[in-house]
C-alpha cells in the first residue's frame, strides 16, 4: 500500500513539472518572432559579442611527416550570450532548448592553417547541428569532425621526436562586432587511444591581427610525441647491431675468404635501412634527423671497412706469394714488438712487487735477464726478414683496424644516444 501511494505521488509531481511538446514549440515561436539570425544578438550594437571557445582533442588520426599534414578529431566548443533568446525558466519550467544552428545567429570561425578547401569551421548551411540555448541566454554550439591542418615536422630526434602543431582560429567578424576569447573546459573525453602518437599538452592563447581588418585570434598549440617502441625494435636496433658487427670482419681468418662478402653484405644492408629511414622522413634540410646522420656516418665507416678489408687481403696474398717486406715496414714492426714487450714487462714488474719477498727477488732477476732493450738491439743486428713477415704485418693491421673502427662505431652511437637523451629531457 505504501509503495502504491509513493508511486501515485511521483506521478502527480511529474505531471506538474513535465513539459509538453506544445510548450517547447510555443516558446520557440515566441523567441524567434522578432529574431534576425543575420544580426549579432546584442542589444547595444556598439558593443561586440564575446565568443568563448575551447578545444577538446579526442584523438590524433595520423601525422604525415613528409606532407606535413596532421589529421585529428577535435571538438570545438564556442559559447556566447544571446541577449535576444532569454526567458524566465520559473514561468515555463524550461531550462534549455536545442535550436537548429541554421535558424539562429552563431559565430563564424575560420581555421587558418587548414589544408582543405573550406576554411570555415562552422557554418549554418553545412553543419546541421543544434545549438543549446539556456534560459539566461547562454548559447553553446559544439562542432566536431575530422580536421586536417598544416604542421611542419621536427624530425631531429626521430624516432623519439616531439611535434608542436597549432589550430589557428580567426573570428569571421572584426573586433568591432565579435571577439574571440579562450575558455578552458574540463575534458570528460576518454584518453587518446592512438597507437603511434601520444598527446602531451594543449596550450591556449589569444591574440589580435591588425591590418586592413582588425580581427581576433584563438590559437591552440598541441604538443604530442611518438611512441617509439616499434621503430626501436625494427629500425634502430638492427642498425646499431650492424654497426657493432661490422668491425668483426677483421677477426675472421684471411684464408676463409668471407671477409669481403660479409663487408659487402653489411654495407648493402645499411644502404637498405638508410633508404627506409629516408622514405619515412620529409626531405627537409632544417632540421636533419640525427638518426639519418648517424646511419650515414655508419655507412661511411662501412665503406672504409670494405676498403681496409681489401687491403688486408692484399697483404695476405703477398704472404702467400713470399713477397719481400719493405725495410720501413720491418723496422716499424720490430719497434712495435719491442714496445709491446716493454709494456708487458712493466706490468709484470708491478705484479711481482706486490708478491711475497721470497718470490720477488728470483722473479725480478729473471725479468732483468730478459731486458727488452737488449732484445731490441739483438733484433736490429739480426736479419729482419726472419722477424717481420707479411703475415705479422697483416696481424698488426687487422688488430689496428678492428680497434679503430670499433671505437668509431661506439663513439657514433654514444653521441647519438647522448643527444637524444638531452633533447628528450629538455
Amino acid at each position: 500500500m505504501k509503495v502504491f501511494q509513493l508511486f501515485w505521488i511521483m506521478n502527480i509531481i511529474e505531471t506538474f513539472i513535465s513539459v509538453s511538446y506544445d510548450d517547447i514549440n510555443e516558446l520557440k515561436d515566441r523567441l524567434l518572432k522578432d529574431y534576425d539570425k543575420n544580426t549579432v544578438p546584442v542589444l547595444n550594437q556598439r558593443r561586440p559579442i564575446h565568443v568563448k571557445i575551447d578545444i577538446l582533442l579526442k584523438s590524433i588520426i595520423s601525422f604525415e611527416e613528409k606532407a606535413g599534414i596532421l589529421r585529428t578529431l577535435p571538438i570545438f566548443v564556442p559559447t556566447w550570450n544571446d541577449e535576444k533568446l532569454k526567458w524566465n525558466s520559473t514561468d515555463v519550467n524550461i531550462d534549455v532548448i536545442p535550436f537548429p544552428s541554421e535558424s539562429i545567429w552563431h559565430p563564424i570561425v575560420y581555421l587558418l592553417n587548414t589544408v582543405s578547401e573550406d576554411w570555415t569551421l562552422a557554418t549554418g548551411t553545412k553543419i546541421k547541428g543544434n545549438t543549446l540555448i539556456y534560459a539566461n541566454g547562454s548559447a553553446q554550439m559544439p562542432v566536431a569532425g575530422l580536421t586536417e591542418t598544416k604542421c611542419d615536422a621536427n624530425i631531429f630526434y626521430y624516432p623519439f621526436d616531439r611535434h608542436i602543431c597549432s589550430f589557428d582560429l580567426m573570428a569571421g567578424l572584426s573586433k568591432q562586432y565579435m571577439i574571440l576569447q579562450i575558455h578552458g573546459y574540463e575534458s570528460a573525453l576518454p584518453p587518446d587511444t592512438n597507437k603511434e602518437w601520444e598527446i602531451e599538452s594543449i596550450k591556449r592563447e589569444s591574440s589580435t591581427v591588425f591590418g586592413s581588418v582588425n580581427v581576433s585570434l584563438a590559437i591552440f598549440t598541441c604538443t604530442f610525441k611518438r611512441k617509439p617502441t616499434f621503430l626501436i625494435l625494427n629500425i634502430l636496433s638492427p642498425i646499431v647491431g650492424l654497426g657493432l658487427l661490422n668491425p668483426i670482419v677483421f677477426a675472421l681468418p684471411e684464408s676463409s675468404g668471407e671477409r669481403v662478402s660479409l663487408s659487402v653484405t653489411i654495407l648493402l644492408t645499411l644502404v637498405f635501412y638508410l633508404n627506409m629511414v629516408a622514405d619515412r622522413l620529409p626531405p627537409i634540410n632544417d632540421p636533419i634527423s640525427m638518426l639519418n646522420i648517424s646511419v650515414m656516418i655508419q655507412a661511411g665507416n662501412s665503406v672504409l671497412i670494405l676498403i681496409c678489408v681489401v687491403v688486408t687481403m692484399i697483404l695476405y696474398d703477398k704472404h702467400a706469394n713470399n713477397a719481400p717486406v719493405p725495410r720501413i715496414l720491418q723496422n716499424m714492426l720490430v719497434h712495435y714488438q719491442c714496445l709491446k714487450k716493454k709494456v708487458v714487462a712493466n706490468e709484470e714488474n708491478r705484479t711481482y712487487i706486490k708478491r711475497p719477498s721470497n718470490q720477488q727477488n728470483s722473479e725480478i732477476q729473471n725479468i732483468n735477464a730478459e731486458n727488452p732493450d737488449s732484445c731490441c738491439l739483438e733484433r736490429e743486428e739480426t736479419n729482419l726478414e726472419d722477424i717481420a713477415s707479411w703475415k705479422d704485418v697483416g696481424k698488426l693491421v687487422n688488430r689496428t683496424f678492428f680497434r679503430l673502427f670499433t671505437l668509431l662505431m661506439f663513439m657514433n652511437w654514444v653521441s647519438y644516444l647522448l643527444v637524444i637523451m638531452l633533447g628528450i629531457n629538455t
